[in-house]
């Protein structure tokens, strides 16, 4: 197990997403313009449609999923750290349908926002949130 020791700055950033916007890409606009390296994300709203991935654990690659109709965000979480040298957005959603039944997974390009509020927390820790690969999982990971 790796752990990190840490505490959040108060520094927050918060972003209105427009409509018709790239989920991802905008999220990686809004870190990017925050200058933060390492934080919390959290969002809601709600989107035109969805592309969420789920990763198989035996292929080591992920699967996407696409939904062409309207959706709430129920709930959107994430982080932000550090991936060849760069900041990384690494989001999941839970999405719910006008039955209320809900569907969940990592963010992928292709979310296009109807619309959507961003709150971005930084976060300080002890040595970087920096991701490498992971031969066991075939993940990028904090190490």
């Amino acid at each position: 197990m790796n752990t990190f020791s840490g505490r959040t700055t108060g520094n927050i950033y918060v972003a209105r997403l427009a409509k018709g916007d790239d989920l991802l890409a905008q999220l990686n606009a809004v870190c990017e313009r925050s200058g933060f390296r390492q934080g919390a994300i959290e969002l809601i709203g709600a989107v035109e449609k969805a592309a969420l991935g789920f990763y198989d654990q035996v292929a080591h690659r992920y699967a996407t999923i696409r939904w062409e109709t309207p959706m709430e965000i129920a709930s959107g979480m994430g982080s932000l750290s550090i991936k060849d040298g760069k900041p990384f957005v690494h989001v999941h959603l839970t999405l719910a349908g006008e039955d209320g039944s809900c569907v969940g997974g990592h963010l992928c390009e292709g979310v296009i926002v109807f619309a959507a509020e961003v709150i971005l927390r930084e976060i300080e820790t002890d040595r970087p949130l920096e991701r490498t690969p992971d031969a066991d999982t075939g993940l990028f990971l904090w190490r």
